[in-house]
């Protein structure tokens, strides 16, 4: 061998071709990059299904909520709790109604008693007994009747009528009117339960304070008799007293009787 400049290029060769024998063969590359690509796939998420399209809901009609009613007052329950205050007024002249203001004091119509100083009481539960004549309003037909509580008891199941301004009352609210139209007395002295009278108040009517005053119009009729009774709400609040048909001919229409509020401050200051 030469030392000269022809044996380096021999040597180089020869490093080449023996390189390329010791490094990877080409099928070892390519199975590497297919492993690296498939690994790097794999880990791509696979897409999500595109959803089916659901049809649009139909608004649903829904029907307006109608009012809680106003329950209709019970006047049944309102007589059997004030019918026992309720008394038959009694006078040589006739007879009437009156009703228990408070202990010792009974309203009634100023016409059932006329010029009399004395009244006979009578009731469904106790014997009669005599109430004095107080005071009287002949202008609006009312008349206070007092007796002693101290000897005459009443039952506590006889309460007192709580008055209340008629002005109160709707038009159109059911009243209840109480009376003695046709009752007896019995062999006892005694007389049964007052009759019911109801209607709904029709109108209320201002004929003046030189007049008969505030009053009533009830379509329920009332009849000689029913003079001097309560007439009440379907609260059980008393509003008027009733004049009953005493005022009318016997066959008169009686569907529009005027009750006559009552003004408690001024039969009491009135002697």
């Amino acid at each position: 061998m030469r030392r000269g400049g022809a044996i380096a290029p021999l040597a180089c060769a020869a490093l080449l071709i023996v390189g390329t024998a010791c490094g990877p063969g080409s099928g070892s590359v390519q199975a590497t990059v297919d492993a690296k690509i498939l690994t790097a796939v794999a880990g791509i998420p696979a897409p999500l299904p595109e959803p089916t399209p659901q049809p649009t809901p139909s608004p649903m009609a829904f029907p307006t909520p109608l009012p809680t009613p106003t329950p209709a007052p019970d006047l049944s329950a309102i007589y059997e709790r004030y019918a026992r205050s309720v008394f038959f007024q009694e006078t040589p002249t006739g007879h009437g109604t009156g009703w228990l203001l408070e202990a010792g004091m009974i309203v009634t119509a100023a016409h059932v008693v006329g010029d009399n100083k004395k009244v006979t009481v009578r009731s469904s539960f106790r014997d009669a007994f005599q109430g004095a004549v107080l005071a009287r309003d002949s202008l609006r037909d009312i008349a206070l009747i007092t007796f002693d509580p101290s000897t005459i008891a009443l039952p506590d199941s006889v309460p007192v009528l709580l008055s209340l301004s008629a002005a109160n009352t709707r038009i159109g609210e059911g009243i209840l009117a109480m009376g003695f139209t046709t009752h007896g007395v019995r062999e006892n002295g005694w007389v049964g339960l007052p009759s019911a009278k109801v209607g709904i108040k029709s109108q209320l009517v201002q004929f003046g304070e030189s007049s008969n005053g505030l009053n009533i119009q009830l379509d329920a009729p009332l009849d000689p008799g029913d003079s001097g009774g309560p007439v009440l709400n379907g609260a059980g609040r008393l509003i008027g007293v009733g004049p009953g048909g005493a005022c009318c001919p016997p066959h008169a229409a009686t569907s529009n009787a005027i009750q006559r509020p009552i003004r408690t401050q001024r039969i009491l200051v009135m002697s």
